[in-house]
C-alpha cells in the first residue's frame, strides 16, 4: 500500500519535472520606460481623465 503511493507520487513528480513545471521562473512584465509612462499620461489627459494641473504635476514626476 505505502509502496504504491510512493510509486504513484514518484511518477507524478517525474512528469511534473519533465514538463518543466518547476524550472520556469514566474513571468514578469518588463519595467516601463519613462516614454511609456509619458505616452500613457498623454492619453489620459487627451481623454479628459485628469486635469491640466494633474497632468503637469505627473509629467514633472515622470521626468525627474
Amino acid at each position: 500500500m505505502v509502496s504504491t503511493v510512493l510509486v504513484v507520487g514518484g511518477v507524478g513528480a517525474v512528469i511534473l519535472w519533465a514538463s518543466g513545471a518547476f524550472s520556469q521562473p514566474p513571468r514578469q512584465a518588463p519595467p516601463s520606460s519613462p516614454s511609456d509612462a509619458r505616452d500613457l499620461l498623454d492619453a489620459r489627459y487627451a481623454r479628459g481623465e485628469i486635469t491640466r494641473e494633474q497632468y503637469q504635476q505627473m509629467r514633472e514626476d515622470i521626468e525627474s
